[in-house]
């Protein structure tokens, strides 16, 4: 059982999903609405969940060769599996779809639609060229989006600052992974940055995203949307983030694994406090 609930890859779902419920929060116009959130969460959570099933369906060649990926359901050869589990993907699309459409409006559903189908093309340029990261930052930051313009019905500065940020933090986030598991990608033969720029230059781009990521991240106060305690928790968290990446540039005896793995881990806190700081500090005034 556990591994058909890992076909939705439930701890990056659970990650979209507490940026979709500080969407919510962060909406300036939010008043608590336990029903109508509800039906957007679960929405949101069938159209993330749908991407991941269609993305393990596409990419199961590929799994079979990776070691992390290798026991995943979708690489075991069943015609059965295949046709159920992309029935599945496109029922909770749909779903999900008619959900939020009827939950909120138009431009969340349509938001929605475009991080699906920049997440699909994702899956499909991933194994012909490392920009499809580009692709998958682009999907990766709609689920706070979607909840907050679900509330807003508009796109405003708030919002466009948030997912500009949340665009930013995705590739240093993603290039911390492709240095964790080098080895696999590797094997797979996917392009990934290292191995067209080399290991120092991926740790050089990594510090400049980090340092860019930390620097949009305290606009939001400039910009009165939130208060001190949004700013200090920020600039604390990125600031051991930076000073970790600089570790690993400046100091080529650190183990690559613990390194990357260390920068992950970092990268997760720092999004989560990101979005719940953002919720919980905002300035209504």
């Amino acid at each position: 059982m556990r591994r058909y609930f890992e076909i939705i890859k439930p701890k990056i779902v659970l990650g979209n999903l507490i940026s979709s419920v500080c969407g919510l929060l962060i909406a300036e116009e939010y008043s608590f609405n336990f029903f109508r959130g509800f039906y957007v969460i679960l929405s949101i959570f069938l159209i993330i969940s749908s991407c991941f099933i269609l993305n393990n369906f596409m990419d199961r060649k590929v799994d079979k060769i990776m070691i992390r990926t290798k026991n995943r359901i979708l690489t075991k050869d069943s015609s059965k599996n295949n046709i159920f589990f992309l029935i599945l993907s496109f029922s909770f699309l749909i779903i999900g779809l008619l959900i939020l459409y009827k939950s909120s409006n138009l431009l969340s559903l349509s938001i929605s639609i475009f991080g699906f189908s920049t997440y699909i093309l994702y899956t499909v340029l991933k194994k012909k060229t490392f920009y499809s990261i580009y692709l998958g930052s682009l999907s990766g930051s709609t689920p706070s989006i979607i909840a907050y313009c679900s509330i807003s019905n508009r796109i405003d500065v708030r919002s466009i600052i948030i997912y500009i940020t949340l665009f930013l933090w995705q590739i240093p986030h993603f290039y911390s992974i492709s240095l964790l598991f080098l080895k696999d990608y590797l094997r797979a033969k996917i392009p990934i940055l290292p191995n067209k720029i080399g290991l120092f230059k991926t740790k050089i781009h990594i510090f400049s995203y980090v340092m860019v990521f930390s620097i949009l991240s305290m606009i939001p106060f400039f910009n009165g949307y939130v208060g001190v305690r949004y700013l200090n928790t920020t600039i604390f968290v990125n600031l051991i983030w930076l000073l970790t990446v600089l570790q690993g540039v400046i100091d080529s005896s650190v183990s690559l694994k613990k390194w990357s793995k260390k920068s992950f881990m970092i990268s997760i806190i720092s999004i989560n406090l990101f979005n719940c700081m953002f919720a919980i500090d905002k300035n209504l005034n």
